[in-house]
C-alpha cells in the first residue's frame, strides 16, 4: 500500500463528486460515536429506520431479491426443525454444533494470525473508507493523513495495515500445502488428478460465499439503503466488473473499482493454482523445491525493485535438552548432562539473537515506511527501492517464524471463542467494507485528527462485522459447503482421472 493508500487507500474514479448531490439528497448520515452508549443507540436507530424504509419502498427488483431471500430462508427453517438427509446440511443447530466444536490442533496458533490479520485490514479500512472525507477527496483528508502519519507509533504501524494481507498469504501458502500433502498422499490417481481435484476443491470452498455477497452487493436493495457504499464500492462495476469476482480474476482488472477490497480472493487463488507444482518438487526432490522457491522470491524482489524505480513509486511503499528427571541422579550426574548445554540454551545473553533479528526486522518492516513519510519527495532513493523490493517478503518470513514457533515449541492453547473467531473470518472479511460505510455516520471518526478515534470504532466494525459473519456462516457458507462437498466428491469419483501414481507423487 502506498502512504496515499494507507488510512487512506481509496482511489475511487471521479464519479464520486458526480454522485455526490444524490448521495446527500438519499442518504443523510445521522452522528454518532460520541460515547459508547450512543453509538450503540444510533447505529439501532438507523437500522430500525432502513427497515421502515424497507416496509414502505418494495421495486420489483427487490421483490424478486426478497422471494430469492425467503425460500433460502424456508429451507434453513425446515433443516433446522426438520431433521432429514436432504435438508441436514441446511440445520442451524447442526452447523452451530459443528462450529463450536472443541477442535484439538497442532496448528492452533494459526487462528490468533488469521483473527490478528484481519483486524489489521480493518484498520485501514476504517480509517479510510469510513472517513467521508476521504471518499469525496476533501481537503480535510489531508490533514487527517498527516496527522496519522506524524503520530510515531501508530503512523506506520496504521500505515503498513496492508501487511495484514501479508499475514494471510503466508496462512494461505501454509494450509494449501497442508491440504496438497494430504491429497497426494492418496494413491488412487495421477498428479494431474490430484491437481484438478485441488483446484476444484478451492473453488468449490471460496464461490459461493463470493456469489452470495456479490450478488447482494450489486443488488437494488444494496443501491437503496447503502447508496454511498453502492456508488463508490458498486456502480462502475458492470458484468465485467462483477464477472472477474466470480472467476477470482479481479486483481488483474485495471482499476480496482469494483469492490475492490476483494482483489485478494483473486490473488489467493492463483496463487493456489501454482502451488502444487512447488510442493511437487519440493517432495520429489526438497533441495530443487526449496532453491526454486528462494530463486523466485529473489525474483520477485527484483522486479518489485524493477518495478517501483522504472515508475518512479518506491517512495510510495506500502539443542534437545531433557525437561524431566531421572530416579537415582545425583548432583554430579545431573552437571554432565545439563553441563554448558542448560546456559547456552536458556541464556538471554546466549538467545538474544533471534530475538534481536526479530525485533530489527519488525521495526524495517513496519517502521521502515517512516522516511517515506518523512521525506515524502525523496524519489527512488536506494534506501526506498530496497524498502519496497523487499519488506512483504521479510516480513512474511518473520510470520513464519512465528508459526513454527506457535506450532512447535510455544503449544498455543485452544480456546473455542478463538476458533469460532477464526473459522467465520472470511465472511467478517466479505462484510467488513459494509459495516465500515455505516461508520460514515459516525461524527467522531469524521472529525478525526489522529489515530485514536480509528481505534476507539474499530471494536464496533469487528463487533458487527463478526456477528453478520456468524449469522451469514450458519446460514450461508455452512450449507453450501456441505453441498459443495457432496458435489466434489461425487465429481471426484466420476469426472477427476484415475490413473497410475506417477513417481512426482
Amino acid at each position: 500500500m502506498t502512504p496515499e493508500n494507507v488510512i487512506i487507500s481509496t482511489s475511487f474514479p471521479s464519479m464520486l463528486n458526480n454522485n455526490k448531490t444524490r448521495i446527500q439528497q438519499t442518504f443523510s448520515p445521522k452522528p454518532f460515536c460520541y460515547s459508547p452508549t450512543q453509538t450503540i443507540k444510533s447505529i439501532a436507530a438507523f437500522v430500525n429506520d432502513s427497515a421502515n424504509a424497507a416496509v414502505g419502498t418494495v421495486s420489483t427488483a427487490t421483490t424478486g431479491i426478497w422471494s430469492i431471500i425467503g425460500t433460502w430462508l424456508a429451507l434453513i427453517i425446515t433443516g433446522t426443525f426438520y431433521d432429514t438427509k436432504y435438508s441436514a446440511a441446511f440445520s442451524i443447530k447442526q452447523n452451530y454444533k459443528e462450529l463450536t466444536q472443541h477442535r484439538l490442533s497442532k496448528f492452533t496458533c494459526i487462528d490468533y494470525f488469521r483473527i490478528i490479520a484481519i483486524l489489521w485490514v480493518m484498520i485501514n479500512h476504517t480509517g479510510s473508507e469510513g472517513r467521508i472525507d476521504i471518499l469525496e477527496r476533501q481537503p480535510s483528508a489531508k490533514a487527517f493523513k498527516d496527522a496519522v502519519h506524524s503520530h510515531p507509533f501508530f503512523g506506520p504501524l496504521f500505515g503498513n495495515s496492508g501487511l495484514g494481507v501479508e499475514i494471510f498469504l503466508v496462512l494461505s501458502g501454509f494450509l494449501a500445502a497442508r491440504s496438497w500433502y494430504r491429497s497426494s498422499q492418496s494413491k488412487t490417481s495421477s498428479f494431474f488428478g490430484h491437481y484438478i481435484g485441488f483446484i476444484i476443491k478451492r473453488a468449490l470452498r471460496l464461490f459461493p460465499s463470493v456469489a452470495v455477497f456479490v450478488w447482494l452487493a450489486q443488488s437494488s436493495l444494496s443501491a437503496q439503503y447503502m447508496p454511498r457504499f453502492y456508488d463508490s464500492m458498486v456502480s462502475t462495476c458492470g458484468i465485467k466488473g462483477i464477472a472477474s469476482h466470480l472467476t477470482f480474476t479481479s486483481n488483474l482488472q485495471s482499476t480496482p473499482t469494483c469492490l475492490g477490497y476483494l482483489w485478494y480472493l483473486g490473488l489467493d487463488f492463483q496463487l493456489y493454482i501454482i502451488s502444487p507444482i512447488f510442493m511437487a518438487v519440493l517432495l520429489y526432490n526438497s533441495a530443487l523445491g526449496i532453491a526454486l522457491i528462494g530463486a523466485v522470491v529473489s525474483a520477485s524482489s527484483i522486479y518489485r525493485a524493477y518495478f517501483c524505480w522504472t515508475h518512479d513509486i518506491c517512495n510510495k511503499s506500502d539443542v534437545d535438552i531433557p525437561f524431566i528427571s531421572f530416579p537415582g541422579q545425583t548432583e554430579a550426574e545431573l552437571q554432565s548432562i545439563y553441563y554448558g548445554l542448560w546456559d547456552i540454551y536458556s541464556r538471554p545473553q546466549t538467545k538474544c539473537g533471534p530475538f534481536l533479528i526479530g525485533l530489527l526486522a519488525a521495526i524495517f518492516c513496519i517502521f521502515g515506511i517512516l522516511p517515506e513519510y518523512w521525506y515524502p519527495d525523496a524519489g527512488n532513493t536506494v534506501y526506498n527501492t530496497f524498502y519496497t523490493a523487499t519488506f512483504r517478503s521479510i516480513f512474511a518470513l518473520c510470520t513464519s517464524w512465528l508459526l513454527f514457533y506457535g506450532i512447535y515449541w510455544f503449544k498455543a492453547s485452544s480456546i473455542v471463542f478463538f476458533n469460532v473467531l477464526a473459522t467465520i473470518t472470511f465472511q467478517a472479511y466479505l462484510l467488513h467494507m459494509p459495516v465500515v460505510y455505516l461508520f460514515n455516520n459516525c461524527q467522531m471518526l469524521q472529525d478525526a485528527m489522529g489515530p485514536w478515534e480509528v481505534l476507539y470504532v474499530l471494536p464496533g466494525v469487528a463487533i458487527i462485522s463478526y456477528i453478520g459473519a456468524f449469522i451469514l456462516y450458519l446460514t450461508i457458507e455452512a450449507p453450501m459447503a456441505k453441498i459443495a462437498s457432496y458435489f466434489y466428491e461425487n465429481m471426484r469419483a466420476h469426472l477427476i482421472p484415475e490413473t497410475k501414481t506417477s513417481k512426482i507423487d
